[in-house]
């Protein structure tokens, strides 16, 4: 299964640490038990959701969102995840993955609920301190598998968005 780790409130994250990452493993997560968000500081999990693919066969049985907040840190404002989804209801997670097992090749949010298609990019610095520049990834979303919350969750789903690297995708 995969396991997402989410932090509740962005500002909670010290540099180096993530800010959303994914592992996989054979056990389900727990509440109260304990999280890596990149650095030596241990998390905690705090809520898990558990979220469950629409068709039946899928190559992920389920994946688990599992938000998670420094150890000794106090929640008091809204967590960012919520706060997002009052602004935009449809919000989902994308998780772009080449292989079971293997880590993530990245992980996004889509505002309108709608999984990621075509070819990846990411975003690289420029000079300007705000201003962002789009780079192509090599890889290529090849099919998507969509997974819905059990319950209550800030998401509508999680997609995974398997990916072929690009020649491959050519030579097909």
């Amino acid at each position: 299964m995969l396991i997402i780790y989410q932090v509740c409130q962005d500002e909670a994250a010290q540099s180096g640490e993530l800010l959303v990452r994914a592992e996989w493993t054979k056990q389900p997560p727990q509440v109260g038990g304990r999280a890596s968000m990149g650095s030596d500081r241990d998390w905690s999990i705090v809520r898990l959701t558990k979220f469950e693919p629409i068709a039946e066969f899928q190559v992920v049985d389920a994946v688990f969102l599992a938000h998670v907040s420094p150890i000794g840190m106090t929640l008091e404002a809204q967590w960012t995840c919520d706060q997002m989804r009052e602004w935009f209801p449809l919000q989902s997670l994308e998780v772009a993955l080449f292989a079971k097992g293997r880590p993530a090749l990245e992980i996004s949010y889509s505002m309108e609920g709608l999984p990621l298609v075509g070819q990846l990019f990411t975003a690289e610095p420029t000079p300007h301190p705000t201003a962002m520049r789009s780079v192509m990834l090599p890889w290529m979303v090849d099919r998507i598998q969509k997974y819905v919350p059990v319950g209550e969750s800030p998401y509508t789903a999680v997609h995974l968005c398997w990916c072929v690297a690009m020649k491959e995708a050519v030579a097909a």
